[in-house]
């Protein structure tokens, strides 16, 4: 991913717009993540209004590569708990 960094051009105001979230919210983010680093998604998850949040850092794990078998029981967790009232 690093040789195409200079190629990108979106850019996205997530820890702006986590000012303002109320919904709950997981932050899920590899431990190797060699695009973003692990102190953006954290900041992100600290910043959120959230009465219910998670971060989760998935040990090494990169940027694309989170859904896995350790993984996913703490994603189903996060949703069934969301979905209550």
């Amino acid at each position: 991913i690093a040789p195409y960094l200079g190629d990108l051009t979106d850019q996205w105001h997530s820890l702006d717009a986590a000012k303002h979230l109320r919904a709950p919210l997981l932050v899920v983010h590899g431990s190797q993540d060699d695009l973003i680093p692990v102190s953006q998604g954290k900041a992100i998850h600290d910043a959120a209004q959230s009465r219910q949040k998670t971060f989760l850092k998935v040990k090494g794990a990169g940027h694309t590569d989170l859904w896995r078998s350790d993984t996913l029981p703490r994603f189903w967790h996060f949703i069934d708990q969301a979905k209550r009232p």
